[in-house]
This record gives structure tokens, sequence and C-alpha cells, in this order.
């Protein structure tokens, strides 16, 4: 049987976010304090999302400083 309307199923399954559920939550809370962004984005980011200003790529070497994100820092073109 086909769910006609998935965005409620959707809901139901994520309630909330899932950096709530994350072990590095205070980390992804605290980088989101140091850089003024949202602990949503700094998860984003943490999982593979492209950096697309400055404060995404401030985001992401707070935690590859922190060794949350492992990476060389070619990446972030230094």
């Amino acid at each position: 049987m086909a769910i006609k309307n998935p965005t409620w199923f959707r809901r139901i399954l994520s309630f909330g976010h899932p950096y709530k559920q994350s072990t590095h939550r205070k980390q992804y809370e605290e980088i989101a304090d140091i850089c003024g962004s949202s602990p949503d984005r700094v998860y984003a980011i943490a999982h593979g999302a492209r950096c697309k200003s400055f404060i995404d790529d401030s985001i992401l070497s707070e935690l590859m400083r922190m060794g949350i994100v492992k990476g060389d820092n070619n990446a972030l073109g230094k």
C-alpha cells in the first residue's frame, strides 16, 4: 500500500532535527555560537553539506580544529 501524502509520515519519523540525537550535540551548539550560525547548519556541514558562505567555511575550520571532521587545509584553500 502506497502512502498518499509522505510529508506527514516524514514528520512522524523525525521528531526534531537529527543533531539532537548526535553524540557531538554540545560541540555543534558551541560551534554555532562561535560562528553565529545554527546547530542545524553545523550538523549539515559536518555530515557533508557544501560550504556556501564565509560562515560555512569558518564552521568547517572549527569542526576540523575540534577533530570532529578530518581533512587537510587544502580543502579550505589555505
